[in-house]
């Protein structure tokens, strides 16, 4: 179920996707990469092996790894650990850093693959 619910968002969100540079194979890897789980290298390792790491999805997919930040599980670590139960807007900017991250990782991309 947890598959065939990723490919159906996969596949709504493709045409927007396409349309702003970003290419479809990439779309699971945005689902899962601010989460502290291993899904998102697997994904990634994925994308390696049927596009190659030096394609444009492979380029995309490896700046994107390494410019965004597990956002929920730093929230829980470090504001549990020192005590801090007021996060503020601390989960609005991470993700608005995981956004600019992607818009980043596209463009590196596109210029890299030309």
């Amino acid at each position: 179920m947890h598959r065939d619910f990723l490919e159906f968002l996969t596949h709504i969100l493709e045409v927007p996707a396409t349309s702003i540079g970003l290419p479809g194979p990439i779309i699971p890897l945005l689902l899962y990469v601010s989460f502290p789980n291993s899904a998102a290298v697997g994904l990634v390792l994925d994308l390696f092996k049927n596009y190659g790491p030096d394609s444009q999805v492979g380029l995309m997919a490896s700046i994107l790894m390494g410019s965004t930040e597990t956002v929920l599980y730093c929230m829980s670590v470090y504001f549990g650990s020192a005590g801090i139960s007021r996060t503020r807007y601390t989960l609005a900017g991470g993700l608005l850093a995981a956004f600019v991250s992607l818009a980043a990782s596209v463009i590196l991309a596109n210029q890299l693959a030309l």
